[in-house]
């Protein structure tokens, strides 16, 4: 897996127009609702990634929420860490799984 700061600088790069998501976890794969992701403020100071439900809700989610995550990505993967678990520090925890899935391969 690439650096983080290799995976934020191409993400932010793929972000700046809207991106369709599917959602996603390690247990039960591809269900539910999807969401649109897209930048909203100025990449180069650390980005803010707003996604959007079908039903038009928006959260944000920050250069942070997803450092936390991927930095434990694989544990996440093996099932040490649960998505509960990185719920507890981050409400945005669904939409980060699922953009970070859909993105972390991408060169």
């Amino acid at each position: 897996m690439k650096t983080f700061e290799s995976f934020w600088k191409d993400l932010l790069k793929e972000l700046v127009t809207p991106k369709k998501i599917k959602n996603w976890t390690a247990k039960k794969g591809y269900f539910g609702e999807n969401f649109t992701a897209q930048v909203t403020s100025n990449p180069t100071t650390g980005g803010i990634i707003l996604c959007t439900t079908l039903k038009e809700s928006e959260n944000n989610a920050s250069i942070e929420d997803f450092h936390m995550i991927y930095k434990n990505w694989e544990d996440y993967l093996s099932g040490r860490i649960s998505r509960k678990e990185f719920s507890k520090k981050s409400f945005v925890t669904k939409y980060v799984i699922n953009i970070i899935h859909q993105f972390r391969g991408k060169p």
